[in-house]
Order: structure tokens, then sequence, then C-alpha cells
């Protein structure tokens, strides 16, 4: 809730015949914000203030549901070269799978769920 009261009182300072510059500085925003906030509030109005994060469901998942069962199924066994699973060689395992290459990076957080 306090970003939108926060963008209202931009609004209203401007509005009341506030520089953006003195804005700034009451509000601590930075004026590329200030300007921003007022391109969305000319253009669309009140909807577009506030914090819309939350609505945004984010990226796919790299594996569905049944690809995530294959990868745990194959963690219960060793990796085929032996030694201990690690990001580059579950990374490998999910290239083969997906049919292109995934960095070990993201191996290795496939690996930690």
């Amino acid at each position: 809730m306090l970003p939108l009261r926060s963008h209202y009182q931009i609004i209203w300072l401007l509005a009341s015949g506030r520089s953006s510059r003195e804005v700034s500085q009451i509000t601590s925003y930075s004026l590329s914000w200030i300007y921003e906030l007022v391109w969305g509030y000319n253009r669309i109005g009140p909807e577009s203030l506030g914090d819309k994060r939350h609505e945004h469901p984010g990226g796919k998942t790299l594996l569905d549901d049944i690809q995530q069962a294959q990868l745990w199924q194959v963690l219960q066994s060793p990796p085929p070269d032996g030694g201990l699973w690690n990001g580059q060689k579950v990374a490998d395992w999910i290239s083969e799978l997906l049919g292109y290459s995934v960095s070990r990076q993201r191996g290795w957080e496939q690996l930690k769920e």
C-alpha cells in the first residue's frame, strides 16, 4: 500500500505546481521514476499507480511436472560417471532431455529443488 500512497503524493505534488526536481527531493524518488509515473498516469490514469509486481506470474519453469519427476528418479541413483551429482551433471542430463544447452547454474538450481 505504501507505493500507491507515495505515487498519489507525487501526482498531487506535481498537480499542485511543484517541479519534478522539488518532488524528487521531497519524496526521494528519482526523476526518471517520477517521469515514468507521470507518463503512465497521463496515458492510463490512476490504474497505472501502485506496485504491480504481484500481478505478474513469472517465467515458465525449466521442467514440467513429469520432467521434474524424471529428474528426481534419476537423482536416486549415482550419476553415470560415478561420484556425486553436481550442477554440471544435472545440467548435462537436463540438456539431453530438453534438446538444448542448460547452464551449470540452472542444473544446480534444479538439484537444490
